[in-house]
């Protein structure tokens, strides 16, 4: 996709992206990848917290 949308950028020409149809699936697939990544958290959080249960201060979950 990257390859295709640079040499659209060098020449200007449209023809240069290629099959079209090709380009917006290969978009789509991309869309649905970042669509479906896990929101970041903060893992210090939860490995302070797992030291405490391991050393014995975490009480009752």
């Amino acid at each position: 996709m990257a390859t295709a949308v640079e040499r659209f950028l060098d020449t200007g020409d449209r023809s240069a992206l290629g099959n079209l149809d090709a380009l917006r699936a290969v978009m789509a697939r991309v869309e649905a990848y970042t669509a479906f990544q896990p929101e970041r958290f903060d893992r210090q959080a939860i490995n302070a917290r797992l030291r405490q249960w391991t050393n014995g201060a975490g009480g009752e979950a």
